[in-house]
């Protein structure tokens, strides 16, 4: 099991989630984040940062739900992974911002997105309740909804369950 996977599952035992969907904004409450929701002029999804002891995260005020989960989800890994600590010197192609509203780099070549993309995908659809959801209902829009995510989200998730995962 790789390191942000495991973080984020030990959100969810931390948190008390045993059932879809995953209440990432309550998370981040309790968490003490800050999050708001802006109208960035440039496509960008998201961003977070460190003032002080107070994570921030800020995200596309017009994101669908499902792809507002994922980028608050995202943006949280980057807090909980501290990588805003990192340096980035090691680094390839570091981004501090989530591009793209409208699609989800799933293998960004960077391997801190890569990071928070499967601690992402871990918090809001954890392996071990979606893996018996879908082998209950092997139906995409339906886990899509359940875990309320996007289809491409769920989509994606089910192909790593295809792959071994």
């Amino acid at each position: 099991m790789n390191f942000p996977r495991a973080m984020a599952r030990k959100h969810l035992r931390k948190h008390g989630v045993i059932a879809p969907p995953v209440p990432v904004e309550y998370m981040l409450f309790t968490e003490g984040f800050r999050v708001e929701k802006v109208p960035y002029p440039d496509g960008i999804a998201g961003e977070s940062w460190w003032e002080g002891e107070v994570g921030h995260i800020a995200v596309h005020q017009g994101l669908a739900p499902g792809r507002l989960r994922f980028t608050l989800a995202h943006e949280f890994a980057h807090l909980a992974l501290r990588h805003h600590q990192r340096q980035w010197g090691d680094l390839l192609a570091p981004q501090r911002r989530f591009r793209d509203v409208e699609e989800i780099v799933w293998e960004p070549a960077d391997p801190v997105e890569r990071e928070a993309n499967q601690f992402a995908a871990e918090l809001l659809m954890p392996l071990t309740l979606f893996r018996k959801d879908w082998e209950r209902r092997p139906d995409a829009r339906w886990l899509a909804a359940r875990y309320e995510v996007s289809l491409e989200a769920a989509r994606r998730r089910i192909f790593e369950l295809a792959d071994g995962g």
